[in-house]
């Protein structure tokens, strides 16, 4: 009973960030007054004016004039009165004075798709389809088929559709730096017509939107669509930083940390050229970036994933996390509609959680690789983007489905060296923030680690009890430690770093440590020129410093 209230109020938080089909009207405790004047480059013009709709009917004191402006004039318009834009990437760079804001607000993304029953989907999704490979494909006389794609034997064909959408068109020839070589396929009337053709036929490959193959009904993709596997690097095999594919929630994470090809992505901005205080243009962002959202997929575009939000809204509040920003994600929709969303989204998870517990239960592991010892400072710590980080050094991710996913990070892995063990905690087990969540161990030495929040653990990285040095090749991805179900996590988020606030702290906690190294008995401090420390400087101490460490420097961060 208990696990399944903890599910559906992670699944009240997964509804809180979905789009709301029916445009359901938003309660707005502040009626704004005054004016705004929008400036919006021309293919985000349909866009800025539904966003202008909906903002003014949530604000009917408050007056919104769009002023549309071509390609050639967009820094012209910066000599007149106004106070937000809305700039597409394209436009973006066109603008030649600085702007006191800018943030994503939204993305248009383009993906390969391919039919789901492909007879040599394993394959494809083993080796994957790099630009160039795809490039010559197109470019060749030859016979187009599987085989010459994939570097197998196979005569299987390949059908490649496509309509007259020149946006489309002319990305995907730059993403595959065709040279103005016009690419040949099956054409076909219009982009909806692209995918009923590559639902229908089991060798066919397309490029579109992909908010144009996502389901409504599920958030998940369209019958029979499958994203079609790159391979960024070209090397012929998927690599781990390329698995982004599988579904759209790894995907949507994949294209905020950079993982999807940049050429096939254009980011929407909201710019001004005005310092914006706590007025009406900011709260208008501040819309932007939380209950508009959901007009995003309507007019093709993709909406941002909940942790790039805050984000944003982080940056625009002046690296502040403001609890109603955080409580306005949701959208306020009718009751109705919500216990539909729920039941459909409770089968969605039940299927989902099978399959992806399946994929986790794989007993293949990552080949560990032997490297130098080196050195390192504050600014050689891999903090990505696209999570939270605690002082406790560990980082939190939230699933699409609500649950959070938790890791140490890169700092306490450099100081220690190579683990040769780990203390896990169990499924089912509850944890408190601050409580220990697990022991790393070193040939007998141990550190403790705290938890980041609080939560029911529903899951521990299986891997990690026979391999623990996965943690140490692999923290924010195959060295991921628990899955856990969070009970406080509205109020705990509030206390956990962006990445870029984050590192901020790094300098200051690196400084931290050098002083525990250099006040440490029978520790000489071994520092570069440039100050930096030498990486594994716990590996060959004995257990009393490693203790000494615990008490005088893990648990005083807190």
């Amino acid at each position: 009973m208990k696990k399944l209230i903890y599910l559906f109020i992670g699944l009240l938080m997964l509804l809180s960030i979905c789009p709301n089909s029916n445009g359901t009207e938003i309660n707005n405790e502040i009626s704004k007054e005054g004016s705004i004047t929008v400036l919006c480059s021309p293919d985000l013009y349909n866009l800025t004016n539904r966003w202008v709709e909906e903002y003014g009917k949530l604000n009917q004191n408050l007056k919104i004039k769009v002023l549309k402006i071509g390609h050639n004039s967009v820094d012209n318009a910066y000599s007149s009165d106004f106070n937000v834009g809305l700039v597409s990437e394209s436009s973006l760079y066109l603008l030649e004075k600085p702007t006191n804001l800018s943030l994503i607000v939204g993305r248009d993304i383009l993906v390969p798709i391919m039919n789901t029953n492909n007879p040599l989907k394993i394959e494809i999704f083993t080796h994957g389809i790099s630009s160039g490979k795809l490039a010559g494909f197109f470019k060749s006389q030859g016979d187009h088929n599987w085989g010459s794609l994939l570097n197998i034997e196979s005569n299987l064909p390949i059908h490649y559709y496509k309509s007259d959408n020149d946006e489309i068109s002319s990305t995907v020839e730059e993403f595959l730096k065709m040279n103005g070589i016009a690419i040949e396929g099956i054409n076909v009337a219009n982009n909806q017509e692209v995918i009923a053709s590559v639902q229908k036929d089991i060798y066919s490959i397309a490029f579109c939107r992909v908010t144009d193959v996502i389901d409504p009904m599920n958030n998940g993709m369209l019958e029979n669509i499958t994203l079609l596997p790159i391979d960024r690097n070209g090397n012929g095999k998927m690599d781990s930083f390329e698995q982004i594919f599988d579904d759209l929630n790894t995907f949507s994470r994949g294209v905020w940390i950079g993982k999807h090809a940049k050429e096939l992505i254009s980011n929407i901005y909201a710019v001004s050229n005005e310092s914006i205080d706590n007025g009406k243009e900011k709260e208008f962002i501040k819309w932007m970036l939380t209950d508009g959202q959901q007009f995003l997929s309507s007019n093709g575009y993709s909406d941002l994933i909940l942790s790039e939000r805050l984000s944003k809204l982080d940056v625009l509040y002046n690296d502040q996390i403001i609890p109603n920003a955080i409580e306005n994600l949701n959208y306020g929709r009718q009751k109705v509609g919500l216990f539909i969303l729920i039941i459909v989204t409770i089968i969605g998870l039940i299927v989902g959680s099978t399959f992806y517990f399946k994929r986790q239960k794989s007993t293949e592991k990552p080949t560990l690789i032997s490297k130098p010892i080196g050195y390192f400072d504050a600014k050689s710590i891999n903090v990505p983007n696209g999570l939270f980080f605690d002082k406790t050094h560990t980082w939190v991710y939230m699933e699409m489905d609500g649950v959070l996913r938790i890791g140490i990070n890169d700092f306490i892995t450099r100081i220690t060296g190579n683990l040769t063990g780990i203390k896990m905690k169990n499924p089912g087990e509850e944890i408190r923030k601050g409580d220990t969540i697990i022991t790393l161990m070193q040939n007998g030495k141990q550190l403790n680690i705290k938890s980041p929040v609080s939560g029911i653990i529903s899951q521990q990285n299986e891997k990690l009890i026979t391999n623990a040095a996965i943690i140490n090749e692999c923290p924010y991805s195959e060295g991921w430690i628990y899955v856990i179900e969070p009970t406080n996590w509205f109020r705990e988020i509030q206390f956990l770093f962006m990445a870029e606030k984050f590192k901020k702290w790094l300098i200051s906690e690196f400084t931290r440590l050098k002083d525990f190294l250099s006040q440490t008995q029978n520790m000489p401090l071994v520092l570069q020129e440039g100050g930096e420390l030498k990486e594994a400087v716990l590996a060959d101490h004995r257990p009393e410093v490693w203790e000494d460490f615990q008490s005088n420097f893990i648990d005083t961060a807190l």
